[in-house]
């Protein structure tokens, strides 16, 4: 830092950036009370720790719920669960790198990692952000043809429908879901290991202390999670689309080679859009001495930030929204239609009917638990949105702050809705960690696999069953 003895003094901050103070009565000191953003120590220990824990805790929940699923093979063999699967990832790399990087930031309360993997951060920010999205879209897609139409829910009730089975396997109904699952844990496994913890120094320095280099890294895993989270989610909902409301085509749609060239997509897209800004072509990463973070900044009085907000976020957050409401009219209307002909003579018996509506409710399950996860999502992220539309200038910095640990925690909570709204993924997780309940016999475990276990959705029919196409 240097001021000149001149009616015109310069303080230069950092290696690129630097304050023309007018008049000589304005001390260096001065210059950067006015331009720094001061947070209460108070406020930065706290986000430290919660970056620390949230590293800790997203690491662990998402890299367990990537290799539970992943070792399973009927679920591996689910395309929702590959959905998941890569919204995981999603979460998985924000947690460990960009809250990591947070976290050095937040004790040193600098950024101390360099000019270079200040760049790189916003890069994995924004990538993980969209990975995500389009992650959930793919999974909604999936779940739409979960529930069929009318007339296919009526044959499915006579028993006269079997969809998907045959030499593509019993399980390809949820093979897209499993994987996209898988991509959204390894996305926020990679956020809470990375971010969350570079991170938590951050609060604890307050500052950044991990140099340029990291600097810039930094915003690149921690962006390019968030959208390779959201992205999962987006790819997630796409296929319950598909899954429920056209179930005749999902075995085309959702392949398995166009499942992973999905996924492919959904993460070469996340972490692609932050090259720009990576390489200057369009803004640039590094570090904002106001709130000593590692984010995507103006260059040459450009940044990119209101686009991949629009691109990575808004459009996917309205795919979403769209795709389930979509497909919850069409649950709506088919259970309508099927009651509309359950009084006529020669349609199925209430052991059928109740049969089939169980199926129903499975599927209708699977579908609910992925929304929770969106509508997770976007409460633990508006916060953060509207405080950084509202206080553009970081008037209430300790509000910033709440808002920004909030944000993390949409990388840590996936797995426990997973555990606690599908049963067959809590078995995963148990037979992961050797904690599997022993099976029940008779009548009770036959119950329990026709339930949970779901073999391709609705291709457990009698011999006999006629293929519906």
């Amino acid at each position: 830092m240097s001021v000149e003895n001149s009616t015109v003094a310069t303080v230069t901050l950092f290696e690129n950036e630097s304050v023309v103070v007018s008049g000589t009565s304005e001390s260096a000191e001065d210059v950067v009370d006015r331009v720094f953003i001061h947070y209460p120590r108070g406020a930065t220990i706290f986000a430290s720790i919660a970056a620390i824990s949230f590293v800790l805790i997203g690491v662990t929940g998402n890299l367990i719920t990537v290799l539970a699923l992943w070792r399973s093979a009927k679920l591996r063999a689910q395309a929702t669960t590959l959905f998941v699967i890569s919204l995981a990832a999603s979460d998985l790399i924000f947690c460990a790198f960009n809250l990591t990087l947070t976290a050095t930031r937040y004790i040193s309360e600098a950024w101390i990692l360099g000019d270079t993997l200040c760049e790189i951060f916003p890069v994995f920010f924004y990538g993980n952000v969209a990975a995500s999205l389009l992650s959930m879209v793919a999974i909604t897609l999936c779940r739409w043809t979960e529930e069929s139409p009318s007339a296919y829910l009526l044959l499915c009730s006579i028993g006269l429908g079997e969809t998907r089975s045959g030499p593509t396997g019993e399980f390809v109904f949820e093979v897209a879901t499993t994987l996209f699952v898988i991509s959204l844990a390894a996305s926020d496994l990679i956020f809470c290991a990375f971010n969350l913890t570079l991170t938590a120094t951050r609060y604890i320095s307050e500052a950044w202390i991990l140099g340029d280099t990291l600097c810039e890294i930094f915003p690149v895993f921690f962006y390019g999670n968030v959208a390779a989270s959201l992205l999962s989610m987006v790819a997630i909902t796409l296929c319950r689309y598909v899954l429920i409301t056209h179930p005749d085509r999902y075995g085309r749609i959702f392949q398995i080679r166009n499942v992973w060239c999905t996924i492919a997509v959904v993460w070469i897209f996340s972490y692609g859009i932050m090259l720009p800004p990576l390489f200057k072509v369009w803004g640039r990463l590094g570090l904002d001495p106001r709130t000593f973070s590692c984010t995507i900044l103006k260059y040459q009085g450009q940044s990119p930030k209101k686009f991949l907000f629009l691109t990575g976020i808004l459009i996917p957050c309205l795919v979403i929204i769209s795709s389930y409401t979509c497909i919850f009219w069409k649950v709506r209307r088919s259970r309508r239609n099927v009651r509309s002909h359950g009084n006529q003579d020669g349609f199925p018996s209430k052991t059928e009917n109740r049969r089939s509506s169980i199926q129903r409710k499975e599927d209708l399950r699977m579908t609910k638990m992925m929304l929770s996860i969106f509508i997770a999502f976007i409460a633990c992220f508006i916060p953060l949105m509207v405080v950084n539309v509202a206080d553009d200038d970081v008037h209430f910095p300790i509000v910033h702050v709440m808002a920004s640990v909030l944000a993390w925690a949409s990388a840590v909570i996936n797995p426990f809705i997973y555990a606690f709204s599908n049963r067959l993924y809590r078995s995963a997780f148990k037979k992961l960690l050797n904690l599997s309940e022993k099976p029940r016999s008779g009548l009770s475990t036959s119950g329990k696999t026709f339930l949970t276990e779901m073999k391709g959705q609705y291709t457990q029919r009698p011999p006999t069953s006629v293929a519906v196409h």
